[in-house]
């Protein structure tokens, strides 16, 4: 069941998250009109906040010095600390740096099944999320066929330990951001587009993809508390 943004404004306080994603997205203007092919009615594409989000984007992963010394140490020194392997799925134009640790990684002939945590910290504001992932890879006539069975998200069973240490380091790195809460990462705003969908079955204006990435859809089975990380919101 798709929910809206709201909350209640009497205990705790996510303005922040919706005024960082009305300053940088044209709310209720659709990205590819029926007349995209004219350049004057790009109006989408126009929008100030859509080309400060594009000068971010340029300025942090376009330059490769810098994606790697100011980004890509982030997962790297994290996966050291852990000693675990990471790698970096900051893929496309999406307004978040973000990576996962492998904690275990399984084959079966052409089956995978695979346990990581996954960061994301976003450019837009001061916020990152955490969350684990039980996945699977099927190969098939030299084709990958990757599946989320399930997402964990807080400290929970097998990923507490793994998360809070994440959760730590990141705070640690960045102490004046907000770690954003699962049930808010999965609200939806109306007439919230993007100019890049990767998932076609994904809720629209998910929260989630305006702060982070497209690696969810917003309908992926979890562990976990929803609420979690919701403390530090409140007044």
């Amino acid at each position: 069941m798709e929910q809206n943004f709201s909350f209640n404004s009497e205990k705790c306080d996510y303005w922040l998250v919706y005024e960082t994603i009305n300053h940088y997205y044209p709310i209720g203007i659709l990205p590819n009109s029926p007349e995209a092919a004219d350049p004057a009615w790009q109006i989408y594409h126009q929008f100030k906040g859509q080309r400060a989000l594009g000068k971010l984007i340029e300025v942090n992963f376009a330059d490769g010095k810098v994606y790697k010394d100011q980004w890509e140490s982030i997962g790297t020194d994290l996966g050291k600390g852990l000693n675990l392997r990471s790698e970096g799925t900051t893929y496309g134009e999406v307004p978040s740096y973000s990576f996962y640790l492998e904690l275990s990684n399984i084959e079966a002939g052409n089956h995978t099944v695979f346990k990581r945590i996954h960061v994301a910290i976003s450019l837009l504001g001061p916020f990152f999320t955490i969350w684990g992932v039980d996945g699977s890879m099927l190969q098939l006539n030299r084709r990958f066929y990757q599946a989320i069975n399930a997402i964990t998200i807080s400290p929970f069973e097998e990923y507490e330990q793994i998360f809070k240490e994440a959760y730590q380091k990141i705070k640690t790195r960045f102490p004046d951001y907000k770690f954003v809460p699962h049930d808010l990462c999965n609200m939806t705003i109306p007439g919230l587009e993007f100019r890049i969908h990767s998932y076609p079955m994904a809720k629209k204006g998910l929260i989630y993809h305006a702060l982070f990435n497209y690696l969810l859809t917003g309908y992926e089975v979890t562990r976990g508390n929803r609420y979690f990380g919701s403390d530090y919101w409140m007044k």
